[in-house]
């Protein structure tokens, strides 16, 4: 976190390249690369780890267990139940 938060705003839009894990259907010139950004995989990290603590809500209410009304959920989704009055307790 420390780290992350000393990233300045001017090195996020920097580019790099990233590197498929697994090769395309088919290829056989080894890994395969895309063009991208620091704060595009940061995006995609943040999404991501969303995604994961979405399915870990769903699997603790099939244990019994309650999480938190906003663990789990998109911060988009969160800004518009904010927005719409809507409060997060009755998602």
């Amino acid at each position: 976190m420390r780290r992350l938060e000393r990233v300045a705003p001017a090195d996020l839009a920097r580019p790099l390249f990233v590197r498929a894990e697994e090769e395309p259907e088919g290829a056989s010139s080894g890994p395969s690369w895309s063009l991208s950004t620091v704060h595009r995989e940061l995006q995609f990290l943040g999404s991501h780890t969303t995604h994961h603590f979405a399915l870990i809500a769903v699997l603790l209410r099939t244990l019994g267990h309650e999480p938190p009304a906003e663990f789990g959920v998109a911060p988009s989704t969160l800004r518009q139940w904010r927005e719409s009055g809507r409060e997060a307790a009755a998602g």
